[in-house]
């Protein structure tokens, strides 16, 4: 099997065409995005799967300012003036569809993606100090899940020390002990 180059030249077009796509585009608001697990995770017992997490309703494009915290400012606007919601969705893994390189796309002709759920934002003043605070404390894992939907994967398996490294340096650095998340949500 031929390996991923991190030397642009030496990309093949197929991944030069995905990486020219995703760096141009521009987005408005966060809840305007989709957002896809590039790598896999468990689905229940012998499972794996890919995410999908996109808009239930295209969100309205106010003129944010291209500042740099636009994509915060659109977003404490938009749930100031209403809830948001995204639709998730997975793509299940058949026969011969590789876990471990990402650079290798599931066909969706060969596994559609299929909506499970529905992810719901509630209004409210989103930069509200105490919830700015208690975001300062909280840390992102993709592999603070429970074992039947473990991330699957060498880049998830790498994923798992970079972001416990980063949490133990943001900690220290913020002078912060990281929280449940769990326990917040009963106060907001």
């Amino acid at each position: 099997m031929k390996r991923s180059s991190y030397n642009p030249m030496r990309w093949r077009i197929r991944q030069a065409f995905i990486a020219y796509k995703i760096a141009s585009q521009k987005s408005r608001s966060p809840l305007s995005l989709q957002y896809y697990s590039m790598a896999p995770f468990m689905f229940g017992e012998g499972r794996a799967v890919k995410y999908l997490a996109r808009p239930c309703a295209t969100p309205p494009s106010d003129e944010i300012s291209d500042g740099p915290n636009f994509l915060r400012e659109a977003l404490w606007k938009a749930l100031a003036s209403g809830p948001a919601c995204f639709e998730l969705f997975v793509q299940e893994r058949k026969d011969g569809m590789d876990i471990e390189n990402i650079l290798i796309e599931w066909p969706e002709s060969s596994s559609p993606y299929r909506r499970v759920g529905k992810i719901e934002v509630s209004s409210g003043q989103a930069n509200a100090d105490a919830r700015e605070r208690a975001c300062e404390s909280l840390t992102f894992n993709p592999w603070h899940a429970p074992a039947e939907q473990r991330p699957l994967g060498g880049i998830n398996r790498l994923r798992k020390a970079v972001y416990e490294a980063i949490s133990s340096y943001r900690s220290s650095r913020n002078n912060v002990t990281p929280v449940d998340p769990a326990m917040l949500w009963k106060n907001f």
